[in-house]
């Protein structure tokens, strides 16, 4: 169960979690979750950046390591 959970059901729920902010969302309602309660406002664009391009990318790549169809570890 522990396997199951850590190693396919969180990495699955990041990646709809990151598609649906990144693409689905409306960026009014983006900024205003992102700006209530903290001034960091300006880090809105790369933050927006990353959760569109390179959160799921990277998300992507842990799914497939984990299905062992990559291996990570052979590239460093």
């Amino acid at each position: 169960m522990d396997y199951l959970v850590s190693s396919w059901m969180m990495p699955l729920g990041g990646l709809f979690c990151a598609i649906f902010v990144g693409r689905f969302m409306q960026r009014k309602d983006v900024l205003s979750e992102f700006t209530q309660g903290t001034y960091f406002y300006k880090l809105l664009k790369p933050w927006y950046f990353c959760i569109r391009w390179l959160v799921p990318f990277g998300i992507f790549i842990i799914i497939l390591q984990e299905a062992e169809i990559i291996d990570i570890t052979s590239w460093f």
